[in-house]
């Protein structure tokens, strides 16, 4: 298995200079293809009809003025796209292509943020979004939200400082449930190319050792080699011991998972503290 076409949202913001070096640094192990994708709002979606018919003159001029913002926001993100490409050493492609080095095109849409990128997902082995961790964007945050859970794709989560490496030491946060077992299968590509995997299970309480025999047969025949630590559970979170228990490591899986299917309780405590404190990238799946 490998990752051949990542997608990588960009917004005009300043962190997108961080989710797309995260896509190179993850693409870089597999010369897989960055797709970098920036959405314009159509404005028929944020002005009601019966608002032009009535005060068109007003209208217009907020329509120019998103407008304008739009424009900027896309200068901002191809600024930030071609000094990207520079800094990583990638090759501009006008598409998706197999290459022996890292390629990246740029593309530009209109629509609904969540709806574009969605349709975008079909065939991306990965979808790298910006840090969680004091995002203002809401759409872009929904567009995350929509991406995990509706088209139900793989997501790279970046940390606040870009990354040098994504996958060399891989940590898993393993809890025996259906959602680790997701985040896993969904990772087989950077666990396969890793130099070290390490399984971190933290004990509930009294409950017995997770089984994981199961885990590691599986790797195994994917000539994977893991270990694994069990940690015992204290007051502190277990998304923050997870975190603690990773360091040195550049990336960290976990399955993305709530108790609720609606948009405002996507995650348990555990993946919840780990996408909002996040060091290290972050890779999901629901």
């Amino acid at each position: 298995m490998a990752i051949a076409n990542i997608l990588v949202p960009l917004s005009g913001a300043p962190h997108d200079a961080v989710a797309l070096a995260t896509a190179f640094a993850a693409a870089r192990p597999f010369h897989a293809h960055v797709s970098a994708l920036f959405v314009s709002p159509d404005e028929r979606d944020t002005i009601a009809v019966s608002d032009w018919q009535t005060m068109p003159e007003v209208v217009q001029q907020i329509a120019d003025v998103r407008s304008r913002t739009t424009n900027q926001l896309k200068e901002n993100a191809r600024g930030t796209f071609a000094a990207g490409v520079l800094q990583a050493h990638v090759k501009v492609a006008p598409m998706a292509q197999k290459s022996d080095c890292v390629t990246a095109s740029w593309r530009e849409e209109t629509g609904r943020l969540s709806r574009v990128i969605a349709a975008n997902t079909f065939f991306a082995d990965l979808v790298v979004f910006p840090p969680s961790a004091g995002a203002k964007d809401a759409e872009l945050h929904d567009a995350f939200i929509h991406t995990l859970l509706k088209a139900e794709r793989p997501v790279l989560l970046s940390p606040q400082a870009a990354p040098e490496t994504v996958g060399a030491k891989v940590a898993v946060g393993w809890d025996d449930g259906l959602a680790a077992s997701h985040a896993v299968v969904a990772a087989l590509p950077f666990l396969e190319a890793s130099g070290k995997v390490e399984l971190l299970c933290v004990r509930k309480g009294s409950a017995s050792e997770f089984e994981l025999a199961d885990v590691r047969e599986y790797l195994a025949l994917h000539g994977v080699t893991a270990t694994d630590r069990l940690i015992a559970r204290t007051a502190r979170p277990v998304g923050e011991i997870l975190l603690d228990s990773a360091t040195g490591c550049d990336l960290i899986v976990v399955g993305g998972y709530g108790h609720s299917r609606t948009f405002e309780s996507v995650f348990g405590g555990v993946t919840d503290h780990i996408a909002s404190h996040a060091r290290i990238p972050i890779l999901m799946v629901h």
